[in-house]
């Protein structure tokens, strides 16, 4: 539990902010559902959409990277290709964010996630205990 009372949970079920880095203007996309979903708790929570391509579907302004948001989201959905992964959790995990959905496709299998040694890269012990942890919520 934090200084405010709340949880490792609380990022997850009840954030008080989200970021949808992948966000989509195309209905085929999951980046556009997520950001759909999103947008419909924003009485709730603040809700920042990211897309480096711009953009503006759903009335709301993409900004183009997660390093232009105004505070660190609390909870980071990822709808990204699986090489762009490793590089948006470590810059969330360096800027504060708690917890993270990534829904991608291709890449490595979900038993070694693209940052792992495994799949050749480095990980830090940070990015893998965050990996740990959703795999063990998502199990």
């Amino acid at each position: 539990m934090t200084r405010t009372g709340r949880t490792g949970l609380d990022a997850s079920s009840t954030p008080r902010s989200v970021a949808v880095v992948g966000a989509s203007g195309n209905p085929e996309k999951w980046g556009h559902w997520l950001a759909a979903g999103a947008l419909e708790g924003r009485d709730r929570r603040t809700v920042h959409l990211v897309n480096r391509r711009g953009g503006e579907p759903h009335g709301v302004r993409f900004l183009p990277g997660p390093d232009g948001l105004p505070d660190p989201p609390e909870h980071v959905v990822v709808a990204v290709p699986p090489r762009q992964v490793r590089p948006l959790v470590v810059q969330g995990l360096a800027a504060g964010a708690r917890c993270f959905t990534v829904i991608t496709s291709g890449g490595t299998s979900a038993s070694s996630p693209p940052w792992s040694p495994r799949a050749g890269r480095g990980c830090s012990a940070p990015t893998a205990r965050a990996w740990s942890t959703r795999r063990a919520n998502c199990a």
